[in-house]
């Protein structure tokens, strides 16, 4: 089950024969169809429920292209390890915040986001601000805590300098370092125990400091550790036309596709980490944001829809 967007067009496409049931999450009104739909619908980022015979979901675009923001994505949907699925519009994971029109400022309004949550360094924010309307708090806390770099990190310097391998290196280093002592971790995990939800975080391009964001999240919640590397390297979708751009201004540079896109690897080096250090999961959260089983099952009781998934 998918919903794709064409154009202006929304479809719903089941991706198997039978009749089904379609409705829009909240409402009573509902669809009995087989084969694609196509949806009728002005709101940015609907949320659906559909029933196929006894099975239940609920469905809503991952990618919301409409409000024009490079790697703007909504992290719900996922079935976690119990089938229970996360909630859509609760996390948002992107690039830069940049609302330089009417039409994507009341976008980004009506996803009622309440927080944004920028993991760049004070280069970065220097050089391209994030555009917060009122009553949205922003949080700026740098995810790179590396001596060499700090919070002067610059990935744009980094590659004038014409140091693709040391770069590589580096964000290898990078990856093994993120899910310890961060404060921009902390105050996520803290938003979400606040519920100052909707949030989005983002870095410059939404894919390696974001993508580990969302591991975490993800992981709290129970989504197993493939279902998430199937998320983050989505980037590498997402961002390809970018990134075409990107590789043909620099040329032949060696190790662009990694650089520029993600792979496995650097996440793997992540959770390979905190195996390393804690043993499992549940210690590193307890011992990195002071969050034990109770507020494990706090944040899946605020974050999981509560009906479990039955395929």
């Amino acid at each position: 089950m998918r919903l794709i967007k064409e154009k202006e067009t929304l479809i719903f496409d089941p991706q198997r024969e039978g009749r089904y049931k379609i409705q829009k999450l909240g409402e009573k009104e509902a669809v009995f169809h087989e084969g694609k739909l196509i949806l009728n619908e002005t709101d940015i980022h609907p949320i659906y429920e559909v029933t196929f015979d006894d099975e239940h979901r609920i469905i809503g675009e991952t990618l919301i292209s409409d409000i024009d923001i490079m790697n703007f994505r909504d992290i719900g949907g996922f079935v976690n390890e119990d089938g229970y699925q996360v909630k859509y519009g609760c996390f948002y994971r992107s690039s830069p915040i940049l609302l330089d029109t009417s039409v994507k400022k009341e976008y980004f309004k009506k996803l009622k986001i309440q927080a944004i949550l920028d993991f760049r360094s004070d280069e970065e924010v220097n050089r391209c601000q994030d555009d917060v309307l009122d009553g949205v708090s922003y949080f700026h806390k740098s995810a790179i805590h590396d001596k060499e770099y700090d919070s002067n990190f610059d990935m744009g310097s980094l590659l004038k300098d014409d140091n693709a391998n040391e770069l590589s290196t580096y964000m290898k280093r990078v990856y093994v370092q993120l899910p310890f002592d961060n404060e921009a971790y902390k105050t996520m995990f803290d938003l979400m125990l606040h519920e100052n939800t909707p949030f989005v975080f983002h870095c410059s391009a939404g894919k390696d400091r974001t993508g580990v964001g969302a591991y975490l999240i993800l992981k709290t919640l129970g989504v197993s550790d493939d279902v998430i590397m199937d998320d983050y390297m989505m980037s590498n979708v997402y961002l390809y036309e970018k990134n075409k751009e990107l590789i043909k201004h620099y040329g032949d540079m060696s190790k662009a596709d990694e650089i520029f896109g993600v792979i496995k690897e650097n996440l793997m080096f992540t959770m390979k980490a905190i195996a390393g250090k804690y043993g499992d999961f549940k210690a590193y959260l307890k011992e990195e944001y002071d969050i034990d089983d109770k507020k494990i099952e706090k944040l899946k009781h605020l974050y999981l829809y509560e009906e479990k998934i039955h395929d």
